[in-house]
């Protein structure tokens, strides 16, 4: 059980509602059972839209009425500096891996993320599935690599949004994309010797024919 501490700033009226959605946004982030409470305060400024802070009772700050992915940004940010997850130190990994925890946090574009205005007003459901594909890029990839891999199918969904194209075709780009690059492969001069970290190498990894360094990924 997380103890929920709303600020005295926010009226009944929005203690009431921002009770509930915190409560529905914690079932998603069972760490918080470990921290044990969260502290809400109030941001009656226009901006931001939210702030997280590492104290020894975690805190966020929230303008009324926030998003389930304001909340959900938050609270990664706070995780994040108490070191319960891995994830990238940034802004843009953080909206990220919000909108890719759950669907209910899939209620408003990413601020920090290239494109997100136009491709989630096309289609939510094209904008979750590029999130979700980010974050797993990161697992896959590693902590630098992922990001220029997901803004890349981001440019190709914003392309494919200007044209007015299905989710199906805009996902469908990033497949043919792969196809292309693995059909374009420069051919490997296997006279060369193997690394020695290979199997039966002794020396320096194969190159691809007549250039003498790796193929460069489009």
């Amino acid at each position: 059980m997380v103890d929920i501490i709303l600020s005295d700033k926010f009226s009944q009226e929005e203690k009431e509602v921002l009770h509930k959605m915190m409560e529905e946004t914690l079932v998603y982030f069972p760490q918080f059972e470990e921290l044990g409470a969260i502290q809400v305060n109030k941001i009656e400024a226009e901006h931001p839209l939210g702030l997280a802070f590492f104290t020894p009772i975690p805190k966020i700050a929230l303008r009324f009425k926030p998003t389930y992915h304001t909340i959900a940004h938050e609270l990664i940010h706070v995780l994040r500096g108490k070191k319960l997850i891995d994830i990238p130190a940034s802004e843009i990994a953080t909206d990220v891996f919000a909108t890719a925890r759950a669907e209910i946090f899939n209620d408003s574009p990413c601020y920090y993320v290239d494109h997100s205005q136009e491709i989630y007003n096309y289609d939510k459901d094209l904008f979750r599935h590029l999130m979700v594909k980010g974050a797993k890029y990161y697992k896959k990839h590693g902590k630098y690599k992922w990001c220029r891999i997901m803004k890349s199918d981001l440019t190709i969904a914003k392309a494919g949004v200007t044209s007015n194209h299905s989710q199906d075709k805009i996902l469908g780009y990033k497949l043919s994309l792969e196809q292309i690059q693995e059909q374009i492969k420069p051919e490997v001069d296997n006279s060369q010797p193997l690394d020695v970290k290979q199997e039966g190498g002794n020396g320096v990894p194969p190159t691809p024919k007549g250039m003498g360094i790796p193929p460069k990924i489009l």
